[in-house]
């Protein structure tokens, strides 16, 4: 069964690959439209893939914050809490809260962990595709063609994994808090 849903989620990737190709040859590649759609098309890929064939491992090493990483210090100076203040004026927070509510206790902590790791997963990869895509357009087109590929994959993609990768840290933190005060409880 496992084979069957690595197959699959290698046809959805090729699919939207090739669908891709198709909208280049329909749309301008040097219009913003083109890369939304281009961007949003590898985003719903992954998040079928990882909610539906293939969940990420939380487990895994690369969740892991690096040392660099800790304090934040290096996404501060990109930007992220720009970002991040930016999605709460276009009203991005409310609706993922939605989705996602925190509160501060051990369960919803560790779920909202979990689920800040998927996302970065989903971002991470359909960023991967859409460089490997933009290098294609690139290539076929021209090298101008591709700014809002650029663009639209650095608002899109990499700010959202450089958020995750902010944000997971302190989460980290209040879960270590809670399991101590859980402990200390018992």
């Amino acid at each position: 069964m496992k084979l069957l849903k690595y197959i699959f989620s290698i046809l959805l990737q090729f699919g939207a690959f090739l669908l891709c190709i198709l909208l280049a040859e329909i749309m301008a590649v040097d219009h913003w439209g083109f890369a939304i759609s281009v961007n949003f098309l590898f985003m719903i890929v992954f998040t079928v893939i990882f909610e539906h064939f293939l969940p990420p491992v939380s487990s895994n090493k690369y969740f892991i914050s690096k040392p660099f990483e800790r304090e934040g210090s290096i996404y501060l100076w990109l930007g992220v809490k720009y970002y991040k203040y930016l999605l709460k004026i276009i009203g991005w927070e409310k609706i993922i809260r939605k989705d996602q509510s925190v509160k501060n206790h051990l369960d919803s902590l560790t779920n909202y962990k979990i689920w800040t790791q998927g996302s970065e997963a989903i971002h991470l990869f359909a960023s991967i595709y859409v460089i490997a895509f933009t290098i294609w357009t690139g290539w076929k087109y021209s090298i101008g063609d591709v700014y809002w590929l650029i663009l639209f994959n650095i608002i899109v993609n990499v700010y959202p994994v450089m958020l995750q990768r902010y944000n997971r840290p302190r989460v980290i933190r209040l879960i270590q808090h809670q399991k101590m005060r859980k402990n200390k409880s018992q």
